[in-house]
């Protein structure tokens, strides 16, 4: 099996006429499956995606972590973009409206994916149901994290709407990507809303595997350095050889991490190659970015 993740965008990082925007997008290749995990918030990763020599042509699937705009905003170009549709996957959780609580006023969080356009652009989707849904050999989804950590607590300025009225958001919603290796499980998650520990322990739970990779946003941006440390000491704990997060994860975070084994800046432009034996090579595109 030879595995490429490219970081189509990201919130820092980039070169070579790179955009960066506060987003998520990976370009996922297993041999010659093709997936899209997230998509920014606008059409920039599509253009990194042609920089990058990305051809979106390919595509056999499109994942959308959760419905926040900064994963799933860039979606409806890519329809646009595409005579044919990949797979859409979505939690069943998916079609709730988001907001976020700021200075006393509920602000839209959503994405710009409504199940009328779906159906109007008859766009093949299937809703993650299950804990665990596979949709090549080696590659799953894996969803419905309601076993929550103590020392980890959704942040409690996000919002659903439901029957009219503002709810605390559980983010119900948000899926993994998760591919079988022979060394354990490669992970990417979106913003890991309901904590990235929350989330491992579960995907180690309930397949059994060691976690080998994990890239991504574990939203740690507003956590208290106790709550990184636990983060940071579970990581050790597991001997996770290759830590990429970023996104929401924060600069106080990302600096501690620094010094774990295994830590690197998954940033715009970023590919990790892992061989048919195993190899593992990380690059960067580090020159000019596009502001």
């Amino acid at each position: 099996m030879c595995i490429t993740i490219t970081t189509l965008i990201e919130n820092s990082g980039g070169g070579n006429g790179l955009y960066q925007e506060h987003g998520l997008s990976f370009y996922v290749q297993v041999d010659q499956h093709n997936i899209l995990f997230d998509t920014g918030q606008s059409d920039k990763f599509l253009h990194n995606a042609e920089v990058l020599g990305v051809d979106m042509t390919t595509l056999n699937d499109v994942i959308i972590s959760h419905r926040h705009y900064d994963h799933g905003g860039g979606y409806p170009y890519l329809v646009d973009r595409l005579q044919v549709q990949p797979t859409l996957h979505i939690s069943k959780h998916f079609f709730v409206e988001k907001y976020a609580l700021n200075e006393g006023e509920y602000r839209t969080k959503d994405t710009c994916i409504h199940e009328d356009a779906i159906n109007r652009h008859h766009i093949p989707t299937e809703l993650v149901r299950d804990k665990i849904k596979y949709i090549a050999r080696d590659v799953f989804i894996v969803g419905n994290f309601q076993e929550q950590i103590d020392f980890e607590k959704t942040d409690n300025h996000f919002f659903i709407k439901k029957d009219g009225k503002y709810v605390r958001d559980s983010f119900r919603d948000e899926i993994a990507l998760c591919i079988k290796t022979f060394e354990g499980l490669i992970v990417m998650v979106g913003c890991s809303h309901p904590g990235i520990v929350t989330m491992l322990t579960s995907i180690v739970k309930r397949t059994g595997e060691s976690i080998y990779m994990v890239i991504g946003g574990t939203h740690l941006i507003h956590a208290s350095d106790q709550r990184i440390k636990k983060t940071m000491d579970y990581f050790t704990k597991q001997d996770i050889d290759y830590i990429g997060v970023s996104h929401c994860t924060g600069e106080t975070a990302t600096d501690a991490m620094q010094s774990m084994k295994g830590y690197f800046l998954n940033k715009t432009g970023t590919v990790i190659h892992i061989g048919k034996y195993g190899e593992v090579s990380i690059s960067h595109s580090d020159d000019h970015i596009v502001p």
